[in-house]
């Protein structure tokens, strides 16, 4: 279910300001294929925008590292709905749909798969038909991992070594990698990543106490 959430804001007076709750959009009645049949999409998590449509990353009961639902089911489903909330185009990917992001400057939705290890990246051009294209990452993440959240910052690719020392030393390393800078190369289908900054490097608090 994607919703508007609740919240209460304050001015600078003091004086509450309500929002209220209105469902934008459901998965429940969107179907997508498993290995026992159709079954309802379920358990929606990240989201993003592009070119006036919202996307849901749907997980489908997929766990960390990959492994199938209850139901024997290995994919999560990536739905673009427009501004009514209408489903209008969807994509399954296999794994556990955990981080998604828009890049304007493509036109494509990214979506990383499988946060705890086994990860992988997926591209998906809403303008063409079945324009899913599936990255492989060039090397065993160094961060022992996998992958999670998506940026885009100046037309780099950046993305979260989730869950270190899933494989590996319990985290933290310092070896560890805790963002990747990421490239894609189309004509391979690889996604080269290098350490943007480590597990346990040092930062400066931009924002004092008050």
């Amino acid at each position: 279910l994607v919703c508007a959430l609740p919240a209460v804001a304050h001015d600078r007076n003091g004086h509450d300001r309500q929002f209220t709750n209105t469902v934008f959009a459901t998965g429940a009645t969107i179907m997508h294929p498993a290995p026992n049949g159709p079954e309802p999409i379920s358990a929606p998590d990240d989201i993003t925008y592009l070119d006036g449509h919202i996307f849901v990353g749907f997980q489908n009961g997929v766990g960390p590292q990959g492994q199938p639902s209850s139901t024997g089911n290995a994919d999560s489903t990536i739905v673009e709905f427009d501004r009514r909330g209408r489903a209008i185009g969807q994509w399954d990917v296999v794994g556990k749909c955990d981080g998604l992001t828009a890049d304007p400057q493509t036109d494509r939705v990214i979506a990383t798969v499988n946060e705890d290890a086994n990860s992988s990246l997926y591209t998906i051009d809403p303008s063409r038909h079945g324009g899913v294209v599936h990255y492989s990452y060039d090397e065993p993440l160094p961060s022992d991992g996998g992958t999670d959240a998506i940026s885009i910052f100046r037309g780099t690719i950046l993305i979260s070594a989730s869950a270190p020392g899933t494989t590996g030393a319990a985290a933290p390393q310092p070896s560890y990698p805790a963002v990747y800078r990421v490239a894609l190369d189309a004509a391979r289908r690889i996604a080269t990543v290098q350490p943007l900054f480590y597990d346990e490097a040092s930062a400066t608090v931009a924002v004092g106490d008050g």
